[in-house]
């Protein structure tokens, strides 16, 4: 029979001075955990005034939400196995949560995370790890934990499953996860135990459906309750046939036994570990009594000892095409089982790598027919990629990295890797990668040549199969990227615009136009007006929209430091986007870095002003004259990069620059000078 195993946690009475207390958590905490128990769970309960628990061993230990007790907790419990195959373990988190250079934390009732360091943070990745170590092969993990500022706001956290997991998230990275005073109770866990006790036809007892009505009713929940911008839940698992893993067993349906049958018959072959396990549970939920299931155990575990026995590891090694030839891959009997992913959904920081590939005799390499042809499946654009014989370029790259593929001088493919396993023959090496972009027309001759998206050109001399970071690129620090994380957002924005060799700027599916305190579309306008180049009104529009966020006319250093991580992210985005990687807050910082990050009026804030083109020579060729709004160069071809937006207030200075005063000779002193940049670091722009 399955058991379940559980692990809630709530928390409201965090430490003022570090988080803001919040109101529902351990509410929802505790909710989660009665459902838990009613459905015959095992469960083990921390929160801010739970009571102790005894362990296995007899001992006793302390359920307050410290880090320490949390650590010492998982560090303990999860010593040994205590589930088998066909059980499942779950863990509910509702607190504070925080994304910290590209790590996911939870935040423990005395975690602190001011300035630039976390302390006492509960690394997700630690909870993973832990929660592995159970025995189940099924582990679920509920995190509803993007709770900043009361709100459950901030940047959400969501980094990449771990293997062998489901994850359910309250709401994207970007995103906030709202607490519903009349409700008393957040949006998330609200709609989270609505499904889970649905009942009939429209149950929720698989992932997968359980997933759908979330994606439906958390969004219609903030809506109704005038939360905005709304939170859509994120479930992901892994491998995808976990999707159909049935969670309560109370509302069970035989339209869900027949799909996980057919899952197990289809993985047989490519996957019998993962159809052994989907057997077993199909074994317990019709309690031995489907001799159709139990043949078809015998017979996955007959096959798995052949394997065990023969140990054939020398998979493909005679494969070994001529000089002339695209290599073949080393065949797996496990293909990652992914769905199909488009760019617009990745993240642009992970655009770090880029790989010379030589085309077959001529031809070009990775078409949708030729992977086809390798035995790979189209539909997910999932293949095996080679490497020729530089071991160190093939370790580089890490699961979920993306990679610029460039055949003959044009880019054809944005593929992400999907392990990070190495496979070798005596050709070379191989990895698993999904194409999240290539080309939508069939004679890719006809692409644009790969200077003018990359805006410089990789030399022949660059070693043929090997791949390189981008910014090791010796012309990559020489053109107009002083920056990596501009050339990323560059590169996704050119090409994520429309899923095709010719970029549509016009196309704003993918724009997010969404405010913090506005809502969804806020920024439509300004998109519009950057779309058809007009800059000028652009310009103007953001100092309206910016300015109207912060309810301010004049702009203080206090309203900046607290302007929206959202909002700021977007403007920047659109800008950037439209501009081709010209203009925007994110460009202007990096310069402003290279002039020495000035913050008071000196030699190194007017060259700033120089490079940007905000100044010219005034008395005696003195640096001293800045300009006004109407001043500024509105035509993108002699604009200096950096140029736009600017002149936002009735001078240049609204934005950038505090108590600047202006004496003798027309020459500027005291005050603050670029303001705005330290908030736009601090939002990762």
């Amino acid at each position: 029979m399955t058991k379940n195993w559980a692990l809630v946690i709530g928390i409201n009475a965090y430490n003022p001075l570090n988080f803001t207390p919040l109101k529902y958590a351990k509410q929802d905490a505790a909710r989660v955990r009665d459902f838990f128990q009613s459905a015959g769970f095992e469960v083990c309960f921390f929160a801010d005034d739970s009571t102790p628990i005894t362990l296995p061993n007899g001992g006793m230990t302390s359920t307050q939400p410290t880090y320490g007790n949390l650590i010492t907790f998982l560090q303990d419990r999860f010593k040994a196995r205590f589930l088998d195959t066909g059980d499942n373990c779950w863990f509910f988190f509702a607190g504070h949560g925080e994304r910290y250079q590209d790590r996911d934390y939870l935040m423990p009732m005395d975690a602190n995370s001011r300035g630039t360091e976390i302390f006492a943070g509960l690394s997700v990745s630690f909870v993973e790890e832990r929660l592995s170590r159970c025995g189940a092969d099924n582990v679920i993990i509920i995190l509803d934990a993007c709770r900043n500022e009361g709100s459950r706001g901030g940047i959400g956290i969501d980094g990449d499953t771990q293997k062998g997991l489901i994850k359910i998230s309250s709401c994207q990275p970007t995103q906030k996860s709202w607490e519903i005073d009349e409700l008393q109770q957040g949006a998330f866990t609200y709609a989270l135990l609505e499904a889970l006790q649905l009942t009939g036809d429209s149950n929720c007892d698989t992932v997968e459906r359980l997933g759908g009505y979330l994606k439906r009713r958390v969004p219609a929940l903030c809506q109704h309750y005038g939360k905005a911008p709304v939170q859509i839940p994120r479930i992901s698992a892994d491998p995808i046939e976990k999707q159909h893993f049935i969670l309560v067993t109370q509302q069970i349906q035989q339209a869900d036994i027949v799909r996980l049958k057919l899952d197990a018959y289809r993985l047989k072959q490519i996957n019998p570990i993962l159809a052994e396990q989907i057997c077993i549970r199909l074994n317990a939920l019709t309690i031995g009594k489907d001799l159709e299931v139990v043949d078809l155990l015998i017979e996955i575990r007959s096959e798995l000892k052949k394997q065990a026995a023969s140990n054939t590891a020398n998979i493909g090694s005679e494969r070994v095409p001529s000089s002339s030839e695209e290599p073949n891959p080393v065949i797996s009997p496990l293909i990652p089982l992914v769905e199909r992913k488009e760019l617009h959904e990745c993240d642009p920081s992970r655009i770090l790598f880029t790989k010379n590939v030589r085309p077959p005799n001529g031809n070009w390499a990775y078409t949708l027919e030729r992977i086809q042809q390798m035995g790979f499946p189209v539909e997910n654009r999932v293949f095996e990629i080679f490497w020729s014989s530089n071991k160190k370029s093939i370790i580089s790259p890490s699961k979920g990295d993306l990679m610029l593929l460039i055949q003959q001088a044009k880019i054809t493919h944005i593929v992400e890797i999907l392990d990070d396993d190495i496979r070798e023959n005596e050709v070379g090496y191989f990895r698993w990668v999904r194409a999240v972009w290539m080309p939508e027309k069939k004679d890719w001759a006809g692409l644009p040549d790969q200077e003018k998206i990359l805006g410089f050109r990789i030399k022949k001399s660059v070693a043929e199969g090997s791949s390189f970071a981008n910014s090791d690129f010796v012309d990559f620090h020489s053109t107009c990227w002083h920056s990596l994380d501009v050339f990323q957002q560059h590169i996704f924005w050119i090409l994520a615009s429309k899923e095709s060799s010719e970029p549509d700027n016009n196309d704003a599916s993918i724009d997010n136009l969404s405010s913090e305190q506005f809502g969804a579309n806020y920024y439509t306008r300004l998109r519009d007006l950057l779309a058809t180049q007009d800059w000028e009104v652009a310009n103007q529009e953001t100092l309206g929209r910016m300015s109207e966020v912060m309810d301010a006319s004049f702009v203080y250093s206090e309203r900046i430091e607290k302007f929206p991580c959202l909002d700021l992210c977007n403007i920047d985005r659109l800008w950037v986007k439209y501009s081709k990687g010209k203009f925007g807050f994110s460009v202007q910082k990096e310069i402003w870095q290279g002039c020495g990050s000035p913050t008071s009026y000196n030699r190194d804030w007017e060259k700033f002003g120089a490079a940007v083109g905000w100044q010219t020579k005034g008395v005696l060729g003195r640096a001293s004259d800045w300009l006004k709004n109407p001043q500024l160069s509105f035509i993108n071809q002699s604009a200096p990069r950096g140029h736009l937006p600017g002149g936002l207030g009735s001078s240049f200075f609204g934005f950038w620059t505090e108590d600047v005063k202006i004496g003798g000779w027309g020459r500027y002193y005291g005050g603050r000078v670029g303001v705005l940049f330290p908030r736009v670091k601090a939002c990762r722009l």
